[in-house]
């Protein structure tokens, strides 16, 4: 499932123009970060009938709370971050289906290698199982996009794992629904979907089932990130560690790296070890109090660029919080 993230946008009417190029292309699911005001008239008449998306879509506060789920995540801007690769609206579109494991569903478990930035991509492991990659296929990924005056901050930018722009000839900026547009037919284009004149009209069953249990999830907030598996005393020195698994298991040996069962370390997990690095460097003297977000994000860049699985991410929360104690 792809979500595309409206972030604190400031006209209603957007919104709606949205749901119509989401209702277009059938290319995700459309989730609002809280904006100023949100006018249900003004939405649905720009949404010119795309009253389907509107009612699926999701509101939430924060802009962790939209990504937390997600193992991919991509913030679009019309700036260039180094350090971060730079997608066109064709390259967004593939990395995001191979993440969410629907190109990899095309090409027999295989993941396909969107760009020429290899490192973008994981290699399905070899003697994946059929569960392995259905699971694979129900991975949340997202597509961020910022208001419509000044986008997303560079505080956000530096948190991203990649960037997306769309190239432009005079004028950098677009409008933010039009932007949804482009980006939503590249996803289009890059599923196979859609014919000239044509309307698929209502939403098939499973679309909804999966709507609803978004709208479910994000209703019930963050679950648990994993059943614990280690010495009961570690429990007792941070609770934190109760959600992690450090006895070294490993599901199934035919997926090492943690892709079939875990998956990509979702966002809600890089929360966590920002957290806990943060909390680590400061006390240690390496982050200058005063601005400690600005070298930290510098660092777990490196990390968001691999695109660690779950499985990496809960043993570099381990370590950091065992070096804390």
């Amino acid at each position: 499932m792809i979500r595309f993230i409206l972030h604190r946008p400031r006209n209603a009417q957007n919104i709606g123009s949205a749901a119509r190029a989401l209702a277009n292309t059938g290319a995700g699911a459309l989730w609002v970060v809280e904006g100023e005001q949100y006018d249900r008239a003004q939405a649905a008449r720009l949404a010119a009938g795309a009253d389907a998306v509107l009612e699926r879509m999701v509101i939430v506060r924060s802009l962790e709370e939209a990504l937390a789920p997600c193992v991919d995540a991509v913030y679009t801007t019309g700036r260039l971050v180094e350090g971060l690769p730079c997608l066109n609206p064709r390259e967004t579109a593939r990395r995001l289906l191979a993440s969410a494991g629907e190109l990899a569903d095309r090409s027999g478990g295989q993941d396909v290698n969107v760009n020429s930035h290899s490192h973008l991509q994981r290699a399905a492991a070899p003697g994946a199982g059929e569960s392995d990659r259905a699971s694979t296929a129900e991975r949340e990924v997202a597509l961020v996009f910022g208001d419509e005056v000044r986008g997303l901050s560079n505080a956000q930018l530096e948190k991203a794992s990649a960037i997306a722009t769309i190239p432009t000839v005079e004028k950098a900026s677009l409008n933010l629904a039009q932007s949804v547009l482009i980006f939503a037919y590249e996803l289009m284009l890059a599923r196979g979907n859609g014919r000239a004149g044509q309307e698929t009209g209502k939403p098939s069953n499973r679309e909804k089932q999966r709507a609803a249990h978004a709208l479910a999830r994000a209703q019930r907030g963050p679950e648990p990130i994993a059943d614990s598996a280690r010495a009961p005393d570690a429990a007792a020195a941070d609770p934190a560690l109760e959600m992690l698994n450090f006895q070294g298991n490993i599901t199934n040996p035919n997926d090492p790296a943690g892709l079939g069962a875990g998956g990509l370390g979702d966002e809600r997990l890089q929360s966590v070890l920002r957290e806990k690095a943060r909390a680590l460097l400061l006390a240690r003297g390496f982050l200058n109090p005063q601005r400690p977000d600005f070298i930290l994000d510098e660092l777990l860049r490196v990390l968001r660029r691999g695109r660690p699985s779950r499985r990496e991410l809960e043993l570099w929360i381990g370590a950091f919080t065992q070096l804390g104690r």
